[in-house]
């Protein structure tokens, strides 16, 4: 016998239905399948006892599971070898002389399980089952039923773990406590706990690395055996209704310790080689034999996500160092390389070949079996745009990028600058540089003066790998009007971002001499800067400098203009005596500045001569020879303005 349960129902009319549990090992040598088994019931406190005989129900007993590991190959229950058990259930009905408040019923089954270790002779004692009800406070009670049958198998260093699943129709309290398996030694002989080996009790009954638990509310227990052996596990299940004992059962578990056990294949306990960035293969090692043939050389047997959630094909699938057609390592193809760090999913699905893998005894990888892989190796940099800037002289336009922490000069492919021309534009590829360290385009160009442009740069790895691309940044554009006054120009200019930028506006002269105008630094974009009084071709251009390391400068596109100052030169005399010379009041060059204002004035301070446009075509009228004075009001940029003396001769 491997183990065995007992139970009741109180039918009312003192009549209650037994039901025993005996579960049999099919491949024991000495198994007995007892078509009846007897059963006493006794009351102490009414001096009742009988004895009746249960019937076998179920005719030749139901092959039941014996855990979490299926059987390799076939079961001796089923006419094979592999470990089987059998459940046979005894069922009756019992008219009880009358209602007590103690009645006891219990069943001998003789021929314990010789693999059981942790008993001394166990073979020599019955397995005592009984259960003890009250039909006198509680007519129509019922006992404890368990949903899992009483065998375990598990093997060594493996997390035991046994729940019984136990329900109470009354939803009673149950207590559960470990107990001695009991038994008799004979026919007429009298109970008695069946003895222990040496380490072993009720509280150990099986050696574990780490203790044995037991919970005595669910009567779970659990530990991690030590070695491979036979235990069996005796629990008692009493029932309390408002603080009484309504009654109890006893149950006693068969647990059989194997050296390994039969697992179906766990992609999700399986290891993987260490993966490096770049690599298009990986390989996986199981903790147990498989079969070569059930692998999908097509690599169809599996599923990969990489860590954006999208499908990495897998092309091929290898099983390798092929032994006896069996293999613990694999090799998956797959169909681009690695490149991005983050954690990827590996798992299973039935492939073209119609199965899963299997183990050595057949069993199947279950679907959707799931294993975590991380990368971590993989270059994630991206470029650093630092400055872009219209080049000097201005035939294109500068952009400057710094390369990214950590980048291998082994895996570098090449860095792509990329530009933007304006609103209603895509940036587009312009240049690919294969060369690490050089971190400078110049972009050949000489429409500075139309529009700002705008650019990024990425890289690539010969790995696959292409980073985002950088922050675009734009170049500064400058603008100029100049006002109606001729003498100042207004400045406007777009905003840079590529640090918080000070501007400052920069005169350059005819000779290519830079000039800072003094007071001109500003965080704003506008300026209304006024023209110098030399004669020259002339340009203004804005820059920006950094505050850091490298030092950085970023300049616009120029304005150019021109300052054509002519000076005029009054003649202080005249003499209108129609020779052709100094017969009109003559100021040299005045003809540039249409609008001067010309007074004369006596001796006396009164106007005898006024003009709003003088033309240089005053003769002096009808004055006499005498000195006068006049007031030129030139019409330049400067509103010069001459005064003198002027010597009348006839």
């Amino acid at each position: 016998m491997a183990g065995g349960e007992i139970g009741y129902r109180c039918l009312g009319a003192n009549r209650v239905e037994i039901t025993i549990g005996l579960f049999s090992d099919c491949g024991a040598t000495s198994q007995q399948v007892y078509t009846s088994v007897d059963v006493n019931f006794s009351s102490n406190s009414c001096g009742w006892l009988g004895v009746q005989t249960l019937p076998l129900i179920n005719g030749g007993g139901v092959e039941v599971s014996t855990g979490p590991y299926p059987v390799c190959g076939v079961s001796s229950c089923q006419g094979g070898t592999a470990y089987g058990i059998r459940k046979y259930v005894y069922q009756g009905v019992l008219q009880l002389q009358g209602a007590c408040t103690d009645w006891l019923v219990s069943c001998e089954l003789l021929n314990r399980n010789t693999v059981v270790t942790s008993l001394v002779s166990p073979q020599d004692y019955s397995l005592h089952l009984e259960a003890g009800f009250d039909n006198q406070n509680f007519p129509n009670d019922s006992s404890t039923v368990f949903a899992n049958p009483a065998v375990l198998l598990s093997c060594v260093n493996d997390g035991l773990f046994y729940d019984p699943l136990y329900t109470d129709a009354a939803a009673d309290s149950v207590r559960a406590l470990l107990i001695p398996s009991q038994g008799i030694p004979g026919p007429g002989q009298p109970l008695t706990n069946v003895p222990y080996a040496i380490g072993y009790s009720p509280s150990l009954p099986f050696q574990t690395t780490a203790g044995f638990q037991f919970d005595p509310v669910s009567g779970i227990f659990s530990g991690q055996p030590a070695i491979q052996e036979g235990a069996t596990v005796a629990c008692r299940f009493e029932r309390y209704r408002n603080g009484s004992l309504a009654g109890f059962v006893v149950r006693e578990v068969q647990v059989l310790i194997a050296l390994t056990c039969n697992r179906p294949p766990a992609l999700s306990t399986a290891t993987i080689d260490a993966m490096n960035c770049g690599d298009t293969s990986l390989v996986l090692h199981f903790a147990m034999p498989l079969r070569c043939n059930s692998v999908a050389t097509d690599g169809s047997d599996f599923r990969l996500l990489g860590p954006d959630g999208q499908p990495l094909p897998i092309t091929g699938a290898t099983a390798m160092n092929c032994s006896n057609g069996l293999f613990t390592d694999l090799e998956l193809q797959l169909f681009q390389p690695l490149i991005t760090n983050g954690n990827l999913r590996l798992w299973c699905k039935t492939g073209s070949d119609a199965n899963t893998l299997l183990n050595s005894c057949g069993d199947a990888q279950g679907e959707g079996d799931t294993l975590f892989i991380t990368l971590s190796d993989c270059f994630t940099g991206v470029p650093r745009l630092l400055n872009v800037s219209v080049t000097d002289p201005e035939d294109g336009w500068q952009a400057v990028w710094e390369k990214p922490a950590g980048l291998d000069h082994q895996q570098f492919s090449a860095y792509t600058v990329y530009r933007n021309d304006g609103p209603g534009t895509d940036y587009q590829p312009i240049a690919t540089i294969t060369q690490p360290d050089d971190t400078v385009y110049l972009d050949p160009d000489p429409r500075v003066a139309d529009h700002p442009i705008r650019y990024a740069v990425d890289l690539r790895t010969n790995t696959g790998f292409q980073s985002a691309r950088t922050d675009s940044l734009q170049t500064i554009f400058l603008n100029c009007t100049e006002l109606a006054d001729s003498l100042h120009i207004d400045l406007e200019w777009t905003a840079y971002h590529g640090w918080p930028a000070t501007y400052e506006v920069v005169q350059i002269d005819s000779s290519g001499v830079p000039f800072v105008i003094a007071g001109s630094s500003t965080t704003d974009t506008v300026y209304r800067y006024e023209k110098p009084d030399r004669n020259g071709t002339y340009q203004l251009r804005i820059r920006t400098a950094n505050s850091g390391q490298p030092v950085l400068v970023s300049w616009s596109n120029s304005c150019r203009f021109e300052v054509r100052n002519t000076a005029v030169v009054v003649s202080t005399v005249m003499t209108p005596n129609n020779d052709g010379r100094n017969d009109n009041f003559f100021v040299r060059n005045l003809e540039q500045y249409p609008g001067s204002r010309l007074r004369i004035f006596d001796r006396w301070g009164k106007t005898v001569y006024e003009s709003g446009d003088y033309r240089n075509d005053w003769d002096g009228g009808k004055l006499q020879g005498d000195t006068y004075f006049y007031i030129l009001q030139v019409a330049d940029n400067r509103s010069t303005e001459k005064r003198g003396t002027l010597t009348l001769l006839r």
